[in-house]
């Protein structure tokens, strides 16, 4: 894929209609079809595509669902082999896969691409560009560097000696073809988190970095939000979590359940309270303790202007009762002369 392939209109489009989350599906698709296939992906079993979903989008389903119709509807993947076959493919993934295989089809492996799929065009001219390339499909042709084998002439004698012996070459030719079976179906891993645990390892451990993991993600493993409100509470000098503990673990495992549970937009809506930030029971533990106390951030229960608001009702309050004093006062002060 070009560095710049975000300029194109068919991404920016997708973008502007599912925003960043049909962008990553796009890309997770990408990613798949070239780690399995080579060039395409398949959507036909739908067992699959449910756990392609669940375990590599982080997403449901039917939301994978309406971004690859978009994608079709883009022309990110090509409309007539996906109405006929099911499968998502483009004349770029095909290129890329040609240009990827071109190395280890020169040192003479063979790899396969189906003909029905194809969207790139053959050249007969450019044998190298197709070099051990073995068409599968009901198009199914000779792998190219075979196109020489020799075939049997219509006007051949039948009794003609000379005519079995080079007969009898051209099985043996055609018998020494490699036969390639069709690539297993990619392994889903048995531990999802411990995989995303591992790639989370590799993340640096920046505000904006661990954001995007978060974002992308959207893990349910503890790791992530400790440490991101580590860097939260480095910048506002609120206590940091050093030790995840086997509380704080049953806290976070019932909380990531909860669709309103979004934590950078808790903590983008709390930094924005002096209350909060002050308070000195304000912490990752409070945030998390119940069901409750981040809805309270969330729904603005400490935003600056109601404490503001409160704050002028008090000072209207005690100038009051300084005037009535004063009255008092005044007024005892008379009754005594």
């Amino acid at each position: 894929m070009e560095c710049n392939h975000i300029r194109n209109a068919k991404v920016r489009l997708l973008f502007n209609e599912f925003q960043e989350t049909g962008y990553w599906i796009w890309q997770c698709i990408l990613s798949a079809a070239y780690e399995g296939k080579g060039y395409y992906f398949n959507c036909n079993e739908k067992d699959a595509l449910e756990l392609f979903a669940s375990e590599v989008c982080k997403k449901r389903v039917s939301q994978v669902e309406e971004v690859i119709s978009g994608c079709v509807r883009r022309s990110l993947f090509d409309k007539g082999v996906f109405d006929s076959f099911g499968v998502l493919t483009s004349a770029e993934m095909q290129e890329v896969y040609l240009a990827a295989t071109a190395e280890r089809r020169r040192k003479g492996t063979i790899v396969e691409m189906n003909a029905d799929y194809l969207l790139v065009e053959v050249n007969h001219q450019d044998g190298k560009r197709w070099e051990n390339v073995l068409f599968v499909g009901e198009k199914t042709i000779l792998p190219w560097n075979n196109q020489d084998i020799p075939r049997k002439k219509q006007n051949d004698p039948q009794n003609n000696p000379q005519s079995k012996v080079k007969e009898s070459k051209e099985k043996e030719t055609i018998a020494e073809t490699p036969v390639i079976t069709p690539a297993p179906p990619a392994v889903v891993s048995p531990d999802p988190v411990k995989d995303l645990q591992k790639e989370y390892e590799q993340v640096l451990k920046t505000k904006e970095g661990i954001y995007r993991f978060i974002r992308d993600h959207y893990p349910e493993f503890i790791q992530p939000y400790a440490d991101f409100w580590n860097v939260f509470a480095k910048e506002y000098s609120l206590p940091q979590v050093t030790k995840i503990t086997k509380k704080r673990r049953q806290h976070f495992n019932v909380r990531i359940k909860e669709k309103e549970f979004n934590f950078p937009a808790i903590l983008k809506k709390a930094k924005t309270s002096q209350f909060l930030l002050t308070g000195s029971w304000f912490g990752f533990d409070w945030l998390i303790q119940n069901d409750s106390n981040y809805l309270k951030v969330v729904e603005g229960n400490y935003d600056n202007q109601k404490k503001e608001t409160q704050s002028n009702a008090e000072s209207e309050s005690e100038k009051y009762l300084k005037k009535r004093a004063a009255f008092e006062n005044q007024t005892r002060l008379r009754a005594s002369d």
